[in-house]
């Protein structure tokens, strides 16, 4: 019983990083009705910089500013690149590009790091900390406190401040939006950069949590967050944080149950997997 209440735990953790994964797809899906598949390369780039920058024994605060600053530079650029160029294309034409942006961006990574797996050096160091007979990670714990903040920051710029409601407006009726004043293109410059600045400090600190990093990295930040999107719906940001975390406990579940074997770890991933749909049904 404890070991499950432990992965749970370890779940709700690392599960905070799929939701916000989740909560920038929907940001430019659920307002701005474009589907950009490139979300996870930006991530990836960002990530780079920041293990550059601890690799040549920068503070981590440093490293974590340049990760965020290079996602939202990469993400305005397909911003710039994949969807304003394309003037009244049709809904296919910017999935394409972003594909395409994806291919070039991972294409590029593989060249200058030669398909390589780096170690991420963690700042946390590698201790585990103990409270009672639980045990938890301070990157996991990390995670878990800058997901609730940036949820909180995500919140107030939705709905209290001007840029919010332009943002809600365009979701709403765009073209009403347009005729009220609002600037399409500088709220879509804005959502971008913001949902990849979000990205790229997440994703830095799955490359911690995970002391690892690959040019592939971005294609799996851009599976995970179309499957919490697709969960949890685009509408809703608290539907992305029950099933960011249900994914996270699955994933915990299905490798760290200790003595369960192959029935033992499929029966935590079908289990999540059908309270998933029990509770999208309900």
């Amino acid at each position: 019983m404890v070991d499950i209440i432990q992965n749970l735990f370890n779940g709700l953790l690392f599960g905070s990083s799929y939701a916000l994964f989740g909560i920038g797809f929907t940001m430019i899906f659920g307002v701005m009705k474009r589907f950009n598949i490139a979300y996870g390369a930006t991530i990836m780039a960002g990530t780079y910089m920041g293990l550059m920058v601890l690799l040549y024994k920068g503070p981590f605060i440093l490293a974590l500013i340049l990760c965020v600053i290079v996602a939202a530079a990469v993400g305005v650029m397909v911003e710039r690149v994949c969807f304003r160029t394309l003037k009244n294309p049709s809904p296919l034409a910017p999935v394409m590009a972003t594909i395409g942006m994806l291919i070039l961006l991972e294409e590029v990574m593989v060249r200058i790091t030669q398909g390589t797996t780096f170690m991420f050096p963690s700042p946390f160091g590698y201790k585990t900390y103990s409270l009672g007979a639980f045990y938890f990670r301070p990157d996991y714990l990390t995670m878990l406190i800058m997901g609730a903040a940036s949820t909180v920051l995500l919140y107030f710029l939705i709905y209290k401040t001007r840029f919010g409601m332009a943002m809600r407006s365009i979701a709403e009726n765009p073209p009403a939006a347009t005729l009220l004043g609002v600037n399409m293109d500088k709220v879509s410059m804005g959502i971008f950069a913001i949902t990849s600045a979000l990205g790229g400090a997440i994703g830095f600190m799955v490359s911690i949590s995970t002391n690892q990093i690959t040019p592939t990295f971005g294609l799996t930040a851009t599976i995970k967050g179309f499957v919490v999107m697709i969960l949890g719906g685009n509408r809703k940001h608290s539907g992305r944080h029950h099933r960011g975390a249900a994914t996270g406990r699955g994933g915990v579940s299905g490798v760290v149950v200790p003595g369960g074997g192959l029935t033992g770890t499929c029966w935590h991933i079908r289990s999540s997997s059908s309270s998933w749909c029990s509770d999208l049904g309900a």
